[in-house]
């Protein structure tokens, strides 16, 4: 583990990272139900981290041509 994020959320339902450096991380989390008492006032949430000792890649574009 590198970083430990926490979040106003239970479930985290996806992460990417983004931005020219790909050193922002942005988190969506899970809103189950419509019920925020149980799953946290941060449920179907978008969040950004930044400052992490971490970053992403670049995505790998192919070049494969269609006929």
């Amino acid at each position: 583990m590198v970083a430990a994020i926490e979040l106003p959320a239970r479930k985290v339902a996806s992460v990417t990272f983004a931005g020219p450096s790909c050193d922002a991380l942005y988190l969506t989390t899970a809103l189950a139900d419509g019920d925020r008492d149980r799953e946290g006032d941060g449920a179907g949430a978008l969040f950004r981290a930044t400052g992490l000792p971490a970053s992403g890649r670049a995505e790998f574009r192919s070049r494969i041509a269609v006929a």
